[in-house]
């Protein structure tokens, strides 16, 4: 099973659109992977849950329950710990810490942040891709 670390992004489309890439990564895939958070990574995305331009962009975004992001992380997740230091990018040290085969990304600050760690970056549709070649899902 991959241990990957989202980034929040990714999460936070597939809460915005139901009907896309990110969104079957959250549901008809997430039994074949770990998702590993920290809890600087859990923050950022109940941020992006309340960032007024993300709101006044993605009206249904308001309508998104926070307690649900607390959910998602609970059930499905394994928490890190990690060492906030200076000018190291959340998602990069979590990935770190939390051993993980994958960041999954499409984010271009991440995937910068992230290049050079040594952990491969997968776009999600190309980590949905590697999944469905795994674990085939029957279409909808």
């Amino acid at each position: 099973m991959y241990r990957i670390v989202f980034d929040p992004s990714v999460i936070l489309r597939g809460l915005i659109n139901p009907r896309s890439i990110c969104a079957r990564l959250l549901s008809k895939h997430a039994g074949h992977y770990k998702a590993v958070f920290s809890a600087q990574t859990s923050q950022l995305l109940v941020v992006l849950l309340y960032h007024p331009i993300l709101i006044a962009k993605y009206p249904n975004l308001a309508h998104i329950d926070p307690r649900l992001v607390g959910v998602l992380m609970t059930t499905f997740a394994e928490k890190v710990t990690i060492d906030p230091a200076p000018g190291r990018h959340i998602v990069a040290a979590t990935a770190i810490a939390a051993t993980a085969d994958y960041i999954i990304t499409d984010d271009p600050s991440t995937t910068v942040a992230c290049y050079n760690i040594g952990i491969p970056l997968l776009t999600p549709l190309e980590f949905a891709t590697l999944l469905a070649v795994d674990h085939p899902v029957e279409p909808d």
